[in-house]
Formats: structure tokens, C-alpha cells, sequence
């Protein structure tokens, strides 16, 4: 049986490391959610020194619990805090909505519409000079396209355990991990790394909107499969970013940026 690491906090306050233990024994309920909320703006130092010291997903949450929390409210409060340029009216909603009218014959099958909003913006992205899709794809083609972003499985009660499983064994006989990606189960969302499960609750915006902020947070290396998609919410609704060294990256905010703000006018 494998012990937890401990974790080295020699270099944080033992102030600050009191408050991180009592942070994380007070109860993710709706009267304590602003004392948290205030806790871990407190213990800011100690999640920089954890991330600094690139410790994992699982260690982090060890140590932040509350990362769990809320339906991932701490971690886009963090990202926040993590970046001051952040702007503060976001709205990744018009973002995936402007998705929908690219690529409109590609994940039909996917219900939701922000979600296939968003998967149309990462199949523009990724499609590397192809210049036309097919018109209709296979199912399994678009599962495989949708992976890296999200992974559908049925809403039944051993469908989880039986897909970590999977992931378990995958890391073991490929010798490294499957990357971060979002779960959708039903109407419920959650993220997947290392192991770890974060749910997100049910509304797709902000699961999307929690993931690519969760690698700033983790301070986990994106994907390359996910780097524009990743970007391009950077650029256009965050502002954190002004442009991309990827040149279809800028050509896609561009035009977006363009339609946003003739439906303004």
C-alpha cells in the first residue's frame, strides 16, 4: 500500500498553513461558501508554492480540497486571481454560440449546443489546411475528434468506475497518463486528470469555462490538441492574451471578434 506524499510547506507561513487546514475542514455548503471563498484568497501563497513546485493534480487537491468544490467556483475564482488583466464581463457564451455556424454538418449528435459550439471551434482549429470536411462523419469519428475536449458516457450508475478503469489501465500499458479532459454523464459535467474527478454541475458554459481555466490553475501544460481552442477563449473572452504566435489562431479571433461586434451595433 503506497502512502500519500507528503507535501513540503516549509517555505509558506505557518499561518497560512493553519488557515489552508481549517479551509480544508470546513464543509463545501452553501452558508460557509463565502468563508471559503475567503479562506482561499488568504492561502493564495501556499497554492503558489504548490504549483511553483509542480506538484500534481492530486497532490494540489490534497492540500485544497476545495478546488473540488462548488462546482468548480475556487478554481475560476483562482484564475481570477491568477490573472489581474482578466476581464471581468467574460462571457464564453457568445463565444461557443458564434461556434455553431462553423462547420454546421460536423457533431450534429451532440445535444447541447454550447458544447457543439465549442467542438465546431476546435474542429476549424485543428483541420491543419483540409479544406473541407465531410458532410455527414461517422459517430466514432466524432468521439475521437471530441476527445480531447470531452468524453460522453452513459448516465447509468457504474458507468464512471468502468471509465476510470480504463483510464487506469490505459496509464499503465502506454506508460503515460491520459491527458485532462471534461466527462459528460447525463445532464452532469465534471473534469478528469490524474486521476482526480472535479464536478462541474450541470451547465455546460461554465464546465467549459472552468476546464480552460483549470490548467492555469494546475499550472498543468495544456494539450497540444486543445492550445487554440485554449487561446482563442484567452484572446476573445478573457482578454488575459492579445493574440497567438499561431497564425489561425488570429485569423479565427479576428473574424469572430468582427461578428461579435457587428450584432453589437
Amino acid at each position: 500500500m503506497h502512502r500519500a506524499k507528503k507535501i513540503d510547506i516549509a517555505s509558506v507561513s505557518s499561518e497560512i498553513v493553519a488557515l489552508s487546514e481549517q479551509c480544508a475542514q470546513d464543509e463545501a455548503t452553501s452558508a460557509n461558501f463565502i468563508n471559503i471563498a475567503r479562506m482561499m484568497i488568504e492561502i493564495q501563497p501556499l497554492h503558489n508554492m504548490l504549483i511553483n513546485s509542480k506538484k500534481g493534480v492530486p497532490a494540489i487537491l490534497q492540500v485544497l480540497p476545495h478546488f473540488r468544490s462548488y462546482n468548480g467556483a475556487m478554481i475560476r475564482q483562482a484564475y481570477e486571481r491568477m490573472n489581474p488583466s482578466y476581464y471581468r464581463e467574460a462571457n464564453v457564451k457568445k463565444v461557443f454560440s458564434l461556434g455553431l455556424i462553423l462547420e454546421n454538418q460536423t457533431f450534429t449528435v451532440v445535444q447541447d449546443e454550447h458544447v457543439r459550439g465549442c467542438l465546431r471551434i476546435m474542429g476549424r482549429l485543428s483541420r491543419k489546411g483540409v479544406k473541407k470536411l465531410p458532410v455527414v462523419m461517422p459517430l466514432e469519428v466524432e468521439e475521437e475528434l471530441a476527445s480531447p475536449l470531452i468524453r460522453f458516457i452513459p448516465d447509468s450508475p457504474s458507468a464512471l468506475a468502468e471509465q476510470l478503469a480504463r483510464y487506469a489501465a490505459y496509464d499503465i500499458e502506454n506508460f503515460q497518463k491520459v491527458p485532462p479532459h471534461l466527462i459528460n454523464q447525463g445532464e452532469s459535467f465534471m473534469i478528469y486528470a490524474e486521476g482526480q474527478i472535479i464536478l462541474l454541475g450541470t451547465c455546460s458554459v461554465q464546465a467549459i469555462d472552468t476546464f480552460v481555466k483549470f490548467f492555469n490553475v494546475f499550472n498543468y501544460k495544456v494539450p497540444s490538441s486543445l492550445v487554440k481552442l485554449v487561446e482563442l477563449i484567452e484572446i476573445i473572452s478573457y482578454k488575459v492574451k492579445q493574440n497567438s504566435s499561431r497564425q489561425s489562431v488570429n485569423v479565427l479571433c479576428a473574424k469572430m471578434i468582427e461578428s461579435m461586434n457587428a450584432n453589437c451595433d
